[in-house]
């Protein structure tokens, strides 16, 4: 399986490593560099932006987890992501 995620603080770097573990294409993209460095490291593919993340995924169907705080930054990547 395929999937991306938005935000790599604890919650979406835990779940990102199980599905990593698990054998999953994982993708992802944090606003800090740090956790996307994790992730590289852990096999996982970093995007610098969102359009980025969104283009590796490729065509067709694409799943998108969305770990952020909730409110307006939940809005505006939800925007951004559409």
């Amino acid at each position: 399986m395929k999937i991306a995620f938005v935000g790599l603080g604890r919650m979406g770097a835990g779940m990102t490593h199980r599905l990593l573990d698990a054998g999953h294409d994982v993708h992802a993209w944090n606003r800090s560099e740090g956790p996307r460095e994790t992730l590289a490291s852990q096999g996982g593919t970093p995007a610098a932006t969102l359009a980025e993340l969104v283009a590796n995924l490729g065509e067709g169907r694409r799943a998108v987890w969305v770990m952020v705080p909730s409110g307006d930054v939940t809005e505006q990547t939800i925007d951004e992501l559409a």
